[in-house]
């Protein structure tokens, strides 16, 4: 998983003219996920921030935070798909 902050690295806007090219890694509902991780606040307050902001805005809106902020959704779903391999790896110990 450490990859996709890689490609948010590699396919930032700013290196590429397309920037939604950049944004198909993850499913809505991935985005969402991942918006819910920003929103602990365990990742700063601006990503908290975000988070919240996804939650509660419209398609069109979510979309332009998305755009805007690429990186931080992937890292958001990095520490997603962490804890459930976590809880995973956790239960199986058991």
């Amino acid at each position: 998983m450490t990859n996709l902050i890689h490609d948010a690295y590699d396919n930032y806007p700013a290196k590429q003219k397309d920037s939604k090219a950049t944004n198909n890694s993850l499913t809505p509902y991935e985005f969402y996920l991942s918006a819910c991780e920003l929103r602990t606040g365990q990742h700063g307050s601006f990503a908290e921030a975000i988070g919240e902001a996804y939650i509660v805005a419209d398609k069109g809106n979510s979309q332009k935070l998305v755009d805007a902020f690429p990186e931080l959704f992937l890292r958001g779903w990095h520490w997603v798909q962490s804890k459930r391999i976590t809880q995973t790896g956790e239960g199986q110990d058991a």
